[in-house]
């Protein structure tokens, strides 16, 4: 048999099964040539094509199939030139007394009867073979770790009632631990793959028990023996907690059963307890005058602790004097008294509200880095708000601000704003002094033209209306219209009232055309 001087094509490529079968019988009857090729053993030939050497390699089969036998052929070396190459090539070391030929079909080697024993199969696998390209990256990768078992008979769980952990009222910001301890009582090893937990506030950690009680890091998927037991050490932080908290860890495991969640329960309370809570409503006010308000704060555990307001943010006219109740001999208390004050002189506005922190001198647990560091403690503090619905100043105008909108050339817009006298010691003037302010040198040239003011006294002394309107306005100009109008009432609180305005021209605005009924 001669080595083909062609590339062998797909027609010629043998499925598995059948080129292990075919290549036992080659190697029975002495054809170790053709039984090398079909192994993998590289079978090179040479063709003479105008004068140069063509050399042909046949790759061997990478993975045998599932149930296949390998076929046990020893090493064949190359010969050199054979005359005959059926009579020179080496034989296996099958009894050629024992084993007939063979037929080169797979219908003969069935009726030939079962084959003779194969040789053992040999374990050299190198890395690449002859052919020159690698077979590293072909390699089936194997798992560092066997998969877990399913259908175990194993048992993991708790001493009974012990799945629940009660942790009692807990002070805000504390850190505190639980162990659950976990037994096999099956009679097969179990799996545990992990735990989840259902609230950020809890970290589970898991230890592996020691006969002699000691604990030792446990690593996920290892098997754990019948009679042994696991740690799961739970810790909670309670920062930015309260009320009633409930954190489970479920285990995620083969064990026979189905382990109920680890379940930790707290009742969280604040250090410090606000009365009332959050807010203190004052209403509206006078910028003048002053509103006070009572706060009373406690700690819930009766701990006596000192106390301080942070006045950061906070606006001079804005105050709370502290007082202990019942103080020992260094003037800590359990109970303090905070009287809350705004005014006088309070910014005027509307819907106004100031932060209140209080700070105690007691440090809460103090919280470590993801690094491992331990930050520095933090005092207990709390929050409450003040809210101001109104802030109005003796002698007020409203609205405060003046829109006109957008305007044409040759449209007339006006606005009215009210300004009030609610000092009873004060009268406005009878001729009120009022001064346009543009916003620009430009359009102070177009609102010296266009924009009046006219006064209305509603009440002599205490109300009166105040007009203002744009007309005329060039029909070349486009463009913003601002300032502001001020009114020099003379109140020794607020001498001049200013009363900022806007308006937007645009010479494209059209006005609207009355129906064609009406025209």
């Amino acid at each position: 048999m001669f080595l083909p001087s062609r590339q062998p094509s797909s027609a010629d490529i043998l499925p598995r099964s059948a080129r292990n079968r075919a290549a036992r019988a080659l190697a029975a009857v002495g054809l170790g040539l053709a039984a090398a090729c079909f192994v993998g053993c590289d079978s090179k030939s040479t063709d003479a094509v105008e004068g140069k050497e063509l050399t042909h390699s046949f790759p061997a089969p990478l993975i045998e199939e599932a149930g296949d036998e390998p076929v046990g052929v020893s090493e064949v070396p190359p010969a050199a030139a054979p005359a005959s190459p059926v009579a020179e090539a080496p034989v296996a070391e099958a009894p050629a007394a024992e084993t007939p030929a063979a037929p080169a079909n797979d219908a003969a080697v069935a009726a030939s009867g079962p084959p003779a024993p194969a040789a053992e199969p040999s374990t050299w696998a190198p890395e690449t073979l002859d052919t020159g390209m690698s077979l590293s990256g072909l390699k089936i990768a194997k798992p560092l770790t066997p998969p877990p078992p399913t259908g175990s008979k194993g048992i993991l769980a708790t001493a009974p009632g012990a799945e629940k952990a009660e942790l009692g009222v807990l002070i805000q910001g504390e850190v505190v631990e639980h162990t659950f301890r976990l037994t096999n009582t099956g009679e097969e090893a179990v799996v545990l793959n992990g735990t989840a937990n259902s609230c950020g506030c809890t970290v589970a950690q898991t230890q592996r028990v020691g006969v002699d009680g000691t604990t030792t890091p446990f690593v996920f998927g290892q098997p754990i023996a019948p009679g042994e037991s696991i740690d799961i050490l739970a810790k909670v932080d309670t920062d930015g907690k309260k009320g009633k908290l409930v954190s489970t860890i479920t285990l995620q495991t083969n064990a026979a059963n189905l382990p109920a969640p680890l379940q930790l329960a707290a009742d969280v309370q604040p250090f410090l307890v606000l009365e009332p809570e959050s807010y203190l409503m004052l209403g509206s006010m006078m910028a003048t005058e002053q509103k006070e308000a009572d706060l009373n704060l406690r700690s819930t555990s009766g701990e006596v602790f000192g106390l301080e307001l942070a006045r950061l943010g906070l606006p001079d006219y804005v105050n709370a004097a502290l007082t202990p109740v019942d103080p020992n001999p260094e003037g800590r208390s359990a109970h303090w008294k905070a009287k809350v004050t705004v005014g006088p002189n309070a910014a005027e506005g509307q819907n106004q509200s100031w932060q209140l922190r209080f700070v105690t001198d007691v440090p809460a647990p103090s919280k470590a880095h993801a690094a491992g560091v331990e930050a520095q403690p933090r005092n207990h503090s709390v929050v409450s708000f003040v809210v101001v619905q109104e802030v109005t100043g003796l002698v007020r105008v409203s609205p405060a601000f003046v829109s006109f909108g957008l305007v044409r050339p040759g449209q007339t817009v006006s606005r009215t704003v009210r300004l009030e006298n609610t000092d009873p010691e004060f009268q406005l003037p009878a001729d009120l002094v009022l001064t346009r302010v543009p916003m620009n040198s430009a359009a102070g040239a177009i609102l010296e033209s266009c924009f009046t003011t006219s006064v209305e006294v509603l009440d002599a002394g205490r109300v009166v209306e105040i007009t203002m309107t744009l007309a005329d306005l060039p029909d070349t100009f486009e463009g913003n219209l601002g300032g502001s109008l001020e009114v020099q009432v003379g109140h020794p609180s607020k001498p001049v009232l200013s009363v900022p305005y806007s308006a937007f021209c645009r010479p494209t605005v059209q006005a609207p055309k009355p129906p064609a009924g009406l025209r």
